[in-house]
């Protein structure tokens, strides 16, 4: 979790992340999550998964990182 652990209020997430291993699975749950996705990610259509999108390793924590950095709330 990438949340601070003195929080004693949690916000609902705007994004769910898993770190996978060799992937980082990255979920946009709110319009302005998924409108900053559209914005600022470059996909290819095969790394979408449903409503999830899929990046290597490599990619994951800058882009976490990167979204945190805005404000957003990741779970």
């Amino acid at each position: 979790m990438l949340r601070s652990a003195h929080s004693k209020t949690q916000p609902n997430p705007d994004f769910l992340v898993r770190d996978a291993g060799t992937t980082w699975a990255f979920c946009p749950l709110t319009p302005e999550a998924k409108r900053w996705t559209e914005e600022n990610v470059q996909l290819e259509s095969w790394q979408w998964l449903g409503a999830t999108f899929v990046v290597d390793w490599r990619y994951g924590v800058l882009l976490a990182e990167g979204i945190s950095g805005t404000g957003f709330q990741i779970a």
